[in-house]
């Protein structure tokens, strides 16, 4: 089961929606790579709050209370105010909601999603796997509907092989495609990007340049594409002729060229970073490309141990930039600014400063180092 959330950050103020909008899908394998369509009714329980419909068309407002029953396909709107307007959330930091689907008066799936206070002004969806931060209510189906959509599904399914970050990207153009024996293989050039904060821009902190990709799909009774092989060309001094036994000769010169696709691919990845932005309310500049870093200046030596030693067993100097600057992490459904400053100490040594600190800028964990000579000494 899926969970869709729109949207991600919601306070009070936010008039374009009575609360965080919830829709569930759910769809049941056959044993055959099938899946049958969305049926049955959906139970919502909430363990603070209000449950909502909203007629968007009419305006009209129907409180549920804290559990409600929806038939499938009908999405369901969480408000941390009851109808008259006094807060039922009692300043709780997490607030789970169970969500039910029965078929024929059989529980046959169960999700939880759950929701972040911060104290004061919003609350936030903690994504998952299966907690897609979306403001579509198309009900997204387990395979691809066209071959454009499977390929860009089948790039995305490889950002686990890279460094995570907020929100994963890609990029692909297709060369060719050829279908036979009830098989699609289709020829592309890809490219993967995982895109975060750094120093205020959403830029790329992982990925890929452009990929020479061969991708093999099945179509099931449905016509939904089924992604069998995803094969790229092997490294170093294997890389030509493995791509040229990937791709047929006439594909080989837009292949073997890969490179200059790749500002296009850039522009795919960038419009679906800034497509993510929107979705969750930020303004902020996207760039996929380098983002200025200025290192901090100290002695060398100590430098090396204080960002390659020191934080080789410590999770929270780890996250810290290793530039003078900051880097912004979601954990469990809360962001976090982690900042990496450079000063003074008052008898003149160099100062090197870690925080971990919440959006309205409160400190949550803080380390400093006095840097004398080349050993980096932890201070109050």
């Amino acid at each position: 089961m899926k969970i869709l959330v729109y949207p991600q950050k919601y306070a009070l103020t936010m008039s374009s929606t009575q609360g965080i909008r919830l829709s569930a899908q759910y769809e049941k394998a056959n044993g055959l790579g099938q899946y049958s369509a969305n049926k049955g009714n959906i139970e919502y329980s909430a363990s603070s709050g209000r449950l909502l419909t909203w007629d968007n068309a009419g305006g009209k407002i129907t409180e549920k209370g804290t559990r409600a029953e929806f038939p499938s396909g009908t999405p369901a709107y969480w408000s941390p105010l009851n109808m008259v307007s006094q807060f039922s959330t009692n300043k709780q930091s997490e607030i789970p909601i169970s969500i039910t689907v029965s078929q024929n008066g059989t529980k046959v799936a169960e999700k939880r999603v759950i929701i972040h206070f911060d104290g004061s002004t919003f609350f936030t969806v903690e994504p998952s796997v299966d907690v897609i931060i979306t403001d579509s209510l198309q009900l997204l189906s387990p395979n691809a509907d066209t071959i454009d959509e499977a390929v860009s599904r089948a790039v995305k399914s490889q950002g686990k092989s890279y460094l995570a970050g907020e929100v994963v990207t890609e990029g692909h153009i297709i060369l060719d495609s050829e279908e036979k024996d009830g098989q699609v293989k289709v020829y592309t050039i890809a490219s993967i990007g995982w895109f975060g904060f750094e120093n205020g821009i959403f830029t790329t902190v992982s990925g890929s340049g452009a990929i020479p990709t061969v991708m093999t799909f099945s179509q099931n009774e449905s016509g939904a594409y089924v992604l069998l092989q995803y094969q790229e060309p092997q490294d170093g001094a294997l890389y030509s002729g493995s791509l040229k036994k990937m791709f047929p000769q006439k594909l080989w010169p837009e292949a073997l060229t890969e490179g200059k696709q790749y500002s296009e691919l850039v522009i795919q990845k960038e419009e679906q970073a800034a497509a993510y932005l929107k979705s969750i309310g930020r303004d902020a500049k996207v760039s996929a490309g380098y983002v200025e870093r200025k290192l901090v200046d100290i002695n060398v030596e100590a430098s090396n141990k204080l960002f390659a030693e020191l934080t080789k067993h410590n999770s929270f100097l780890n996250s810290c930039p290793y530039w003078i600057g900051s880097r912004e992490l979601v954990e469990n459904g809360v962001r976090y600014i982690y900042k990496t400053t450079q000063s003074k100490t008052a008898d003149g040594y160099d100062l090197i400063i870690f925080q971990k600190n919440k959006e309205d800028g409160s400190i949550v964990t803080e380390s400093k180092f006095k840097i004398v000579g080349n050993e980096p000494q932890l201070i109050d």
